[in-house]
């Protein structure tokens, strides 16, 4: 079970996502983070590290900040993102525009 899901189960046993919060080690809590970009294919780096895979890609990260870097035809995008409970756990790059869009 992921941290975040985790975090859904305790928050609708416990009623309250601060009680949850305070009782998880949020440096060991990670998040899932859905990569996307438009159009598809374009390489992904986080924190410097390129991955093998390319967008659309879900990459389990660990809870705090991260730098995304996207390339695709010769434009790369880059935006830092945070990761956690309350955080967007979507990241779309438009590359027309070098835009990041993020949904919850």
């Amino acid at each position: 079970m992921t941290s975040c899901a985790a975090l859904a189960l305790c928050e609708s046993a416990a009623g309250s996502r601060e009680v949850c919060v305070n009782r998880i080690n949020i440096s060991e809590a990670t998040g899932s983070v859905a990569l996307i970009s438009n159009p598809p294919g374009a390489t992904i780096r986080i924190d410097g590290k390129l991955l093998s895979q390319r967008t659309p890609h879900v990459a389990e990260l660990s809870f705090g900040t991260h730098l995304i870097e996207m390339e695709a035809d010769e434009v790369v995008g880059n935006t830092q993102i945070e990761v956690g409970p309350t955080e967007a756990t979507r990241w779309t790059w438009h590359t027309v525009s070098n835009v990041f869009e993020s949904q919850l």
